[in-house]
């Protein structure tokens, strides 16, 4: 594949699609982004981040796809709440994600949410919103979480959960980003389709020992975790999602319901930056620039002609060296 506006050339293996597939996700990942970011209003946005209590680990672990519906019903039961109270219908998507810092597991929620909306009554005029009344979501995510639980897993001893749970442990972190959402869509878009690190970075094995080093960039800091191979293996598979389960949903403005109201709201509003040019339907898109790849040779399998050997620059094999020996 050749890149007519950078140059890059490049291979690209046919894809499987699969979940957590290091050599498939970087193109998902990019028209995910950009087909959000052309949905979202060009309006200021707030990130904000649903933090658990230590025991909806142990349970994810065992009940991953009912506790991920539990913690998506729980959030979006907040911001149904939010919603009654400001008497406005946001622009809503929250996004699953299951780690932290080091791979380690931590499930929580991620939310984009509009700073504004239109009446609850239904007229369709935006109503900006200086700023969102968070412990309200706190201390609804804190009440409704236990009774999610219950309902998702009804032979759950919820009296153990509940001795478990430390008191104001629910906990909601927030980030106004004024103008714009986009830079809020490129962060959640960088752990979809269940690649949980990147793995274009350098990652340094010592065979020897049989571990595996990798650094991570946290607000400006950088991070490096050294993990022993069957850790780092582990922790990475069990970081991709339960075939099927739904790990990303859209709620309020961004929701299919209001479509016709959030197309009514941007035709009053400034038109989203055509920097986009990709067309979603594309097939291939480089990895350096974003813009459409040009075929220039095709190759049948097993072929291992010098042209080939000479434009690999990322490939499978270089990914099997992490998960080898596991």
């Amino acid at each position: 594949m050749y890149c007519p506006e950078c140059a890059t050339t490049s291979v690209l293996y046919n894809p499987c699609n699969q979940r957590g597939c290091p050599t498939c996700y970087q193109k998902n990942q990019i028209l995910w982004k950009l087909k959000l970011q052309r949905k979202i209003l060009p309006v200021s946005h707030e990130h904000i981040i649903f933090s658990f209590p230590q025991a909806i680990t142990t349970l994810w672990l065992v009940n991953k796809e009912k506790i991920i519906n539990a913690l998506f019903k729980t959030v979006s039961g907040a911001i149904k709440e939010l919603q009654e109270k400001t008497g406005l219908i946001y622009g809503c998507v929250l996004v699953f994600q299951s780690h932290g810092r080091g791979l380690c597991y931590k499930p929580h929620i991620h939310c984009l949410l509009s700073s504004g909306g239109i009446s609850i009554t239904g007229n369709v005029k935006w109503i900006a919103e200086g700023s969102v009344p968070f412990s309200t979501l706190e201390d609804s995510v804190q009440e409704g979480i236990l009774y999610e639980l219950r309902k998702s897993i009804p032979e759950l001893d919820t009296q153990i959960v509940v001795n478990e749970f430390k008191q104001n442990e629910c906990k909601v972190y927030h980030a106004h980003h004024s103008g714009t959402g986009n830079n809020i869509v490129e962060y959640l878009s960088h752990s979809l389709a269940g690649v949980v690190i990147d793995m274009n970075q350098s990652f340094r094995i010592n065979e020897e020992k049989d571990l595996i080093s990798f650094k991570e960039h946290h607000q400006g800091e950088t991070i490096e975790t050294t993990l022993s191979r069957p850790i780092f293996v582990e922790r990475y598979l069990s970081h991709i999602p339960p075939s099927a389960c739904v790990t990303i949903r859209y709620y309020g403005l961004y929701s299919n319901g209001y479509a016709d109201e959030l197309a009514e709201i941007k035709k009053n509003m400034k038109p989203v930056d055509p920097t986009d040019k990709l067309a979603i339907e594309i097939g291939d898109i480089c990895p350096i620039c974003n813009s459409p790849l040009m075929v220039l040779q095709s190759f049948q399998t097993g072929h291992k002609g010098g042209i080939l050997v000479s434009m690999i620059s990322r490939s499978p094999p270089a990914h099997g060296a992490l998960l080898s020996k596991a």
